[in-house]
């Protein structure tokens, strides 16, 4: 907290705080980031409460088999609900994947902690990924974290790039379709449980076919 500067709003009666780089500690990862500028301080206490304790996420670390990159990050101590909040923008590694995810906002954050612990965890998928090297666009699709089965986990809708008209369901929010999980080497991959393909019409020349569905239900990588 060297680099974090102090001061005294005598208007509004409150002690304010900014600047950093900071460092927090969670499961053996560390967090880093920035008590917002001088015009906008991201600590504010006043009568003695936390009025405001908002950090700029700047470095990356891993979370319920997630590695994360932030992009947009906010880190904020929600007084009211005495929990800890993150959301806004932010990228996922997974198996080579850069995927571009929304973490909600400060009314619907993506990520909540309850005395130290991960309570719920909720990210919207924006971008297109690969699963053992098929192309997948996405539609409407998410990652959550479960607390009962304390598992990492990927459903919603996509199509398959150049492969005619398919549509591919990977579960949905009750019963996702892929298991995000680490290796031996500590890496984050795809577990795959549920897959359900859709297929347009398809002219095959000598024949047509039109909407044949396929369930698999194996494990791949």
């Amino acid at each position: 907290f060297d680099s974090v500067f102090p001061s005294h709003d005598t208007a509004n009666q409150q002690f304010e705080a900014y600047g950093g780089p900071v460092q927090f500690v969670y499961e053996k990862d560390t967090l880093a980031g920035v008590f917002g500028s001088m015009l906008k301080p991201g600590i504010v206490i006043h009568d003695n409460k936390w009025k405001k304790f908002e950090l700029d996420l700047t470095g990356n670390f891993t979370l319920s088999h997630l590695h994360i990159l932030p992009k947009n990050l906010v880190f904020e101590y929600d007084g009211e609900k005495h929990r800890i909040e993150i959301y806004n923008e932010l990228d996922v590694l997974v198996d080579s994947n850069y995927i571009n995810c929304s973490a909600g906002n400060t009314n619907n954050p993506g990520f909540v902690f309850v005395d130290g612990k991960l309570e719920n965890l909720n990210l919207v998928v924006n971008s297109d990924f690969k699963v053992g090297g098929i192309e997948l666009i996405t539609k409407d699709a998410g990652i959550r974290w479960t607390k009962a089965t304390k598992t990492t986990e990927l459903y919603g809708k996509y199509e398959m790039k150049k492969l005619w008209s398919v549509e591919l369901t990977l579960g949905n929010a009750d019963n996702p379709g892929i298991l995000i999980r680490k290796n031996e080497q500590g890496k984050s991959i795809f577990d795959i449980e549920d897959v359900q393909f859709n297929l347009g019409e398809v002219n095959l020349g000598a024949a047509v076919i039109e909407n044949l569905y396929l369930s698999s239900y194996r494990d791949w990588e």
